[in-house]
């Protein structure tokens, strides 16, 4: 439970890194080499806290930065079949099933082991989340420890 002094307090700090937050996040997609759709779908909104329940910051984008550059995800060349066929005739016995050994293969490895859409928050998003939501938690931490000594100084 907070008090209204509290709410007031907490809901003033989280407004206030609402746009530190924008910016930050904002220059990490700014650096990520696609259409620049995604930092333009950036917003980050804040759900004003409650005598129940703390202020939140809410980060949202669309959902297919998620992974870099999905939507140009391409299949790669089908691998050298003579290889593979030199490769199937020591396993199989007849020239027909080496051939279909080899095929079968090469059209495994063109589905299974091609270029895979890569994820990009690993570090640079990731980072920067962190110590932003690390400064906000010690900020509120902060203002409700200064509101807890206030409280407790007051005559009763």
């Amino acid at each position: 439970m907070y008090s209204e002094f509290m709410v007031i307090r907490l809901n003033a700090i989280a407004h206030k890194y609402r746009d530190i937050i924008h910016k930050a996040v904002h220059d990490v997609l700014v650096q990520i080499k696609n259409t620049g759709a995604g930092a333009a779908s950036l917003t980050v909104d804040v759900v004003d806290g409650d005598t129940n329940n703390a202020p939140r910051i809410m980060i949202h984008f669309d959902d297919y930065l998620i992974y870099l550059d999905k939507r140009k995800m391409q299949w790669t060349r089908i691998p050298d079949v003579r290889k593979l066929l030199e490769w199937a005739k020591t396993i199989k016995a007849s020239p027909r099933e080496a051939s279909r050994l080899a095929w079968s293969v090469a059209w495994d490895q063109v589905k299974n082991d091609t270029w895979k859409a890569k994820a990009w928050r690993k570090k640079s998003l990731s980072t920067v989340l962190k110590e932003l939501n690390e400064l906000v938690l010690s900020e509120f931490d902060k203002a409700i420890e200064e509101g807890l000594q206030e409280a407790a100084s007051r005559p009763t």
